[in-house]
């Protein structure tokens, strides 16, 4: 339900665009519109996107280095600030031991390299593939900064440009978040099984390895700073929680 004294740029628009419609019919339009033109992994594709990701960790995590098995996620804030990126490698340094993550530089190069691998399309010129023009990566669930979710086949897709208005961090209201209860719904459905995998990875590989690194605040705020300390416990604790899945039906 909207405020009396809220104003809604998204509501404003579909009802100059829409008159005669309600904000469920339009809500359901703009669905019908996502779900015939987005495109996710398949099976059996998704399966092997899904393993493959989960061998290069295993493998590095073992310090196994070799082409192939780089482990990829986006950095924390600003990604020309060179102290939280470097808070974040620590994070990581403390899970596994070692040196582990690789931050990418655009942001979606290894996601858009995945979805390009597992399905038929590619926003660049391809002989093999269908190209995208005005698509866009999308994270359904978020989870950049972790390992197990930047690049996961249950968590990215190729979104059709105009629909980021209601996928965006910043936007709000009751279109967004129908709109993204609509995709997260859509792909726990479709990938409930590895869903089910990444919450047990982060009970059992992280779950203690954060609250541990949380006991370390004060001299990570000598070396980081408290705002940026601080702001980044809440991020691990987005970043890496488990995902809700939904209740079995009696």
């Amino acid at each position: 339900m909207m405020d009396d004294n809220e104003l809604d740029g998204y509501k404003l628009f579909f009802e100059k665009v829409f008159p005669s419609m309600s904000d469920t019919d339009i809500l359901n339009e703009l669905w019908n519109f996502a779900n015939t033109s987005l495109h996710k992994i398949e099976y059996p594709e998704a399966e092997e996107a899904w393993k493959d990701l989960k061998q290069s960790i295993d493998e590095r995590s073992k310090g196994i280095n070799k082409r192939g098995n780089t482990v990829y996620v986006r950095t924390f804030g600003n990604k020309k600030d060179r102290e939280s990126e470097e808070l974040l490698r620590c994070f990581y340094k403390h899970v596994y031991g070692i040196d582990f993550i690789k931050i990418d530089k655009s942001n979606n190069q290894k996601p858009t390299s995945v979805l390009q691998k597992y399905t038929d399309y590619s926003k660049k010129n391809s002989n093999k593939k269908k190209k995208l023009v005005n698509y866009q990566i999308s994270h359904i669930f978020g989870k950049t900064l972790n390992c197990y979710a930047f690049a996961a086949p249950w968590n990215v897709i190729y979104l059709p440009k105009i629909l980021d208005p209601l996928t965006g961090h910043e936007s709000k209201g009751i279109f967004t978040r129908k709109f993204t209860e609509k995709l997260q719904k859509m792909m726990l459905e479709n990938y409930k099984d590895m869903i089910v995998e990444y919450n047990e990875k982060m009970e059992y590989t992280f779950m203690d390895k954060i609250k541990s690194f949380k006991f370390q605040k004060e001299g990570l705020i000598t070396e980081f700073g408290k705002d940026r300390v601080e702001k980044f416990f809440g991020e691990i604790d987005k970043n890496f929680s488990k995902i809700e899945l939904p209740k079995e039906k009696s």
